[in-house]
Protein backbone atom coordinates (compact mmCIF):
# COMPACT_ATOMS: atom_id res chain seq x y z
CA UNK A 1 0.00 0.00 0.00
CA UNK A 2 1.03 3.63 -1.23
CA UNK A 3 2.06 5.59 2.33
CA UNK A 4 2.78 9.17 2.83
CA UNK A 5 5.97 10.79 2.80
CA UNK A 6 7.79 14.35 3.02
CA UNK A 7 6.46 16.91 0.09
CA UNK A 8 10.46 17.23 -0.66
CA UNK A 9 11.71 13.56 -0.98
CA UNK A 10 8.90 11.22 -1.04
CA UNK A 11 5.54 9.93 -2.65
CA UNK A 12 2.88 12.29 -2.40
CA UNK A 13 -0.77 12.09 -2.00
CA UNK A 14 -3.28 15.07 -3.19
CA UNK A 15 -7.10 14.76 -4.57
CA UNK A 16 -5.80 16.77 -7.29
CA UNK A 17 -2.31 16.44 -8.36
CA UNK A 18 -0.11 19.06 -9.47
CA UNK A 19 1.73 17.64 -11.88
CA UNK A 20 0.41 15.80 -15.33
CA UNK A 21 -1.66 12.41 -15.23
CA UNK A 22 0.80 9.83 -16.86
CA UNK A 23 -1.31 10.02 -20.27
CA UNK A 24 -0.48 13.83 -20.57
CA UNK A 25 3.38 12.93 -20.07
CA UNK A 26 2.97 10.51 -22.91
CA UNK A 27 1.47 13.17 -25.21
CA UNK A 28 3.82 15.52 -24.85
CA UNK A 29 6.75 13.16 -25.12
CA UNK A 30 4.91 11.62 -28.55
CA UNK A 31 4.32 15.22 -29.75
CA UNK A 32 8.08 16.69 -29.26
CA UNK A 33 9.65 13.33 -30.02
CA UNK A 34 7.35 13.41 -33.10
CA UNK A 35 8.56 16.53 -34.29
CA UNK A 36 11.87 16.42 -33.54
CA UNK A 37 12.16 13.24 -35.99
CA UNK A 38 10.21 15.06 -38.32
CA UNK A 39 7.47 12.53 -38.63
CA UNK A 40 4.05 13.47 -39.54
CA UNK A 41 1.14 12.59 -37.61
CA UNK A 42 -0.31 10.88 -40.72
CA UNK A 43 2.82 8.93 -40.48
CA UNK A 44 2.78 8.25 -37.17
CA UNK A 45 -0.80 6.92 -37.41
CA UNK A 46 0.42 5.00 -40.33
CA UNK A 47 3.49 3.35 -38.61
CA UNK A 48 1.13 2.25 -35.91
CA UNK A 49 -1.46 0.99 -38.29
CA UNK A 50 1.61 -1.57 -39.89
CA UNK A 51 2.16 -2.96 -36.40
CA UNK A 52 -1.28 -3.60 -35.45
CA UNK A 53 -2.78 -0.39 -33.91
CA UNK A 54 -5.59 1.31 -36.12
CA UNK A 55 -4.75 4.42 -35.74
CA UNK A 56 -5.47 7.43 -37.76
CA UNK A 57 -4.45 11.04 -38.05
CA UNK A 58 -7.33 12.39 -36.20
CA UNK A 59 -5.94 9.81 -33.41
CA UNK A 60 -2.41 11.35 -33.57
CA UNK A 61 -3.85 14.58 -33.10
CA UNK A 62 -6.48 13.77 -30.19
CA UNK A 63 -3.43 12.34 -28.12
CA UNK A 64 -1.10 15.18 -28.67
CA UNK A 65 -4.32 17.55 -27.78
CA UNK A 66 -5.20 16.15 -24.55
CA UNK A 67 -8.34 15.07 -25.72
CA UNK A 68 -7.56 10.98 -25.19
CA UNK A 69 -8.24 10.28 -21.97
CA UNK A 70 -5.87 7.08 -22.20
CA UNK A 71 -3.85 5.06 -23.54
CA UNK A 72 -3.28 1.38 -23.60
CA UNK A 73 0.10 -0.39 -23.48
CA UNK A 74 -0.32 -2.52 -26.55
CA UNK A 75 -0.46 1.42 -28.11
CA UNK A 76 2.28 2.49 -25.86
CA UNK A 77 4.42 -0.16 -26.88
CA UNK A 78 3.61 0.55 -30.90
CA UNK A 79 4.62 4.23 -30.02
CA UNK A 80 7.58 3.88 -28.67
CA UNK A 81 8.81 1.29 -31.18
CA UNK A 82 7.65 3.86 -34.23
CA UNK A 83 9.45 6.71 -32.56
CA UNK A 84 12.38 4.63 -32.10
CA UNK A 85 13.00 4.90 -28.19
CA UNK A 86 11.91 2.99 -24.65
CA UNK A 87 8.27 2.68 -23.09
CA UNK A 88 9.70 4.27 -20.55
CA UNK A 89 11.12 7.67 -22.64
CA UNK A 90 7.21 8.20 -23.19
CA UNK A 91 6.28 7.26 -19.33
CA UNK A 92 8.70 10.12 -17.42
CA UNK A 93 10.05 13.30 -18.67
CA UNK A 94 12.97 14.03 -16.28
CA UNK A 95 12.65 17.72 -17.03
CA UNK A 96 9.25 18.20 -14.88
CA UNK A 97 9.43 18.96 -11.68
CA UNK A 98 7.14 15.79 -10.51
CA UNK A 99 5.12 12.97 -12.37
CA UNK A 100 1.86 11.33 -11.60
CA UNK A 101 1.74 7.69 -10.99
CA UNK A 102 -1.98 7.31 -10.66
CA UNK A 103 -4.63 10.39 -9.86
CA UNK A 104 -4.62 10.64 -6.18
CA UNK A 105 -0.27 9.73 -5.96
CA UNK A 106 2.93 11.66 -7.30
CA UNK A 107 6.45 11.50 -7.26
CA UNK A 108 9.72 12.71 -8.62
CA UNK A 109 10.30 11.75 -12.38
CA UNK A 110 13.97 10.01 -11.03
CA UNK A 111 12.05 8.06 -8.69
CA UNK A 112 9.58 6.84 -11.15
CA UNK A 113 11.91 5.88 -13.57
CA UNK A 114 13.74 3.72 -10.91
CA UNK A 115 9.92 2.13 -10.42
CA UNK A 116 9.52 1.48 -13.45
CA UNK A 117 13.07 -0.12 -14.22
CA UNK A 118 12.78 -2.30 -11.57
CA UNK A 119 15.09 -0.75 -8.84
CA UNK A 120 13.64 0.87 -6.47
CA UNK A 121 10.18 0.84 -4.69
CA UNK A 122 7.96 4.50 -4.84
CA UNK A 123 9.34 6.48 -2.23
CA UNK A 124 7.60 5.72 1.30
CA UNK A 125 6.32 2.53 0.44
CA UNK A 126 7.52 -1.14 1.26
CA UNK A 127 7.96 -3.29 -2.30
CA UNK A 128 9.42 -6.44 -1.05
CA UNK A 129 9.84 -7.95 -4.54
CA UNK A 130 9.92 -5.25 -7.29
CA UNK A 131 11.11 -7.94 -10.12
CA UNK A 132 9.72 -11.56 -8.53
CA UNK A 133 10.82 -13.43 -11.36
CA UNK A 134 13.69 -15.67 -9.79
CA UNK A 135 15.36 -15.33 -13.09
CA UNK A 136 14.85 -11.16 -12.70
CA UNK A 137 18.90 -11.16 -11.51
CA UNK A 138 19.81 -13.11 -14.43
CA UNK A 139 18.51 -10.84 -17.25
CA UNK A 140 19.45 -7.88 -15.22
CA UNK A 141 23.04 -9.77 -15.37
CA UNK A 142 22.72 -10.13 -18.96
CA UNK A 143 22.10 -6.53 -19.75
CA UNK A 144 25.01 -5.29 -18.03
CA UNK A 145 27.59 -7.99 -19.84
CA UNK A 146 25.58 -7.13 -23.31
CA UNK A 147 26.14 -3.11 -22.87
CA UNK A 148 29.66 -3.47 -22.36
CA UNK A 149 30.75 -5.74 -24.82
CA UNK A 150 28.76 -3.31 -27.60
CA UNK A 151 30.40 -0.60 -26.10
CA UNK A 152 33.67 -2.87 -26.46
CA UNK A 153 32.48 -3.44 -29.83
CA UNK A 154 32.86 0.19 -30.88
CA UNK A 155 36.23 0.72 -29.01
CA UNK A 156 37.52 -2.08 -30.58
CA UNK A 157 36.74 -0.57 -34.05
CA UNK A 158 38.40 2.73 -33.10
CA UNK A 159 41.26 1.39 -31.48
CA UNK A 160 42.45 -1.22 -33.76
CA UNK A 161 45.15 -2.86 -31.52
CA UNK A 162 45.67 -6.33 -30.16
CA UNK A 163 44.82 -5.58 -26.42
CA UNK A 164 41.07 -4.54 -26.93
CA UNK A 165 40.62 -7.30 -29.28
CA UNK A 166 41.77 -9.64 -26.45
CA UNK A 167 39.31 -7.60 -23.81
CA UNK A 168 36.28 -8.08 -26.18
CA UNK A 169 37.37 -11.74 -26.68
CA UNK A 170 37.04 -11.88 -22.79
CA UNK A 171 33.79 -10.02 -22.87
CA UNK A 172 32.06 -12.69 -25.27
CA UNK A 173 32.91 -15.54 -22.91
CA UNK A 174 31.21 -13.83 -19.60
CA UNK A 175 28.33 -12.98 -22.42
CA UNK A 176 28.13 -16.91 -23.49
CA UNK A 177 28.40 -17.41 -20.05
CA UNK A 178 25.61 -15.29 -18.78
CA UNK A 179 23.13 -16.38 -21.82
CA UNK A 180 23.63 -19.88 -20.57
CA UNK A 181 22.74 -19.34 -17.27
CA UNK A 182 19.33 -17.68 -18.64
CA UNK A 183 18.80 -20.65 -20.81
CA UNK A 184 19.32 -22.99 -17.74
CA UNK A 185 16.73 -21.04 -15.61
CA UNK A 186 14.41 -21.54 -18.59
CA UNK A 187 14.24 -17.91 -19.44
CA UNK A 188 14.52 -16.97 -23.21
CA UNK A 189 17.75 -15.18 -24.25
CA UNK A 190 16.85 -11.79 -26.54
CA UNK A 191 17.40 -12.47 -30.03
CA UNK A 192 19.83 -9.76 -30.76
CA UNK A 193 21.71 -11.83 -28.07
CA UNK A 194 21.68 -14.65 -29.26
CA UNK A 195 22.40 -13.62 -32.88
CA UNK A 196 25.70 -11.80 -31.80
CA UNK A 197 26.93 -15.21 -29.83
CA UNK A 198 25.95 -16.92 -33.31
CA UNK A 199 27.92 -14.50 -35.12
CA UNK A 200 30.81 -14.48 -32.68
CA UNK A 201 31.27 -18.17 -31.83
CA UNK A 202 33.75 -18.66 -28.09
CA UNK A 203 35.23 -21.83 -28.25
CA UNK A 204 33.44 -24.12 -25.60
CA UNK A 205 36.13 -24.97 -23.73
CA UNK A 206 36.26 -21.05 -22.98
CA UNK A 207 33.28 -20.59 -22.18
CA UNK A 208 33.03 -23.40 -19.89
CA UNK A 209 36.37 -22.43 -17.89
Amino acid sequence: MLGDASSDTGTRRSVAPASRSVVDVVAKQVRELRRKQGVSGSRLAEELSRRGIPWDRSTVTKLETGRRGSVTVPELFALAEALEVSPLALLVNLDDRSSAVFPAVETQPAALLWWLQGREPLPGTAAKALLPHPAADLVDDLAKVWQQVRWMERAADAAGDDEMDKTLFLARIRLRRSAAQMNTAGVAVPEQVADYLAEHPVPAEAADG
